[in-house]
């Protein structure tokens, strides 16, 4: 389980995109550190959130980009990487 650090939101992830960019890591073309959580963007559901962090409640739907760990099946999240799902819209 990843912990928040300043400023982040712990997201449960439901699911996650799987782009161009995530089979070139994967296959090596892109190299990245090792260890590491593949995956870029997702959306899912707050399950926490730093104390400094506002306009984002637990029980929030949101989507990210551009935060490498999304095959996970939770994500610490800078806040400021976060967008709210509508209602009505599916993930």
């Amino acid at each position: 389980m990843p912990r928040i650090g300043e400023g982040e939101v712990l997201v449960k992830v439901e699911s996650a995109g799987i782009n161009f960019i995530d089979t070139y890591q994967r296959s090596g073309l892109y190299q990245i550190p090792l260890p590491s959580t593949l995956g870029l963007e997702a959306a899912g559901t707050v399950v926490e959130a730093d104390t400094n962090v506002t306009g984002l409640n637990i029980g929030d739907r949101v989507a990210y980009t551009n935060v490498a760990g999304a095959y996970a099946e939770f994500a610490a999240v800078p806040a400021d990487k976060l967008v709210p799902i509508p209602e009505g819209v599916r993930s």
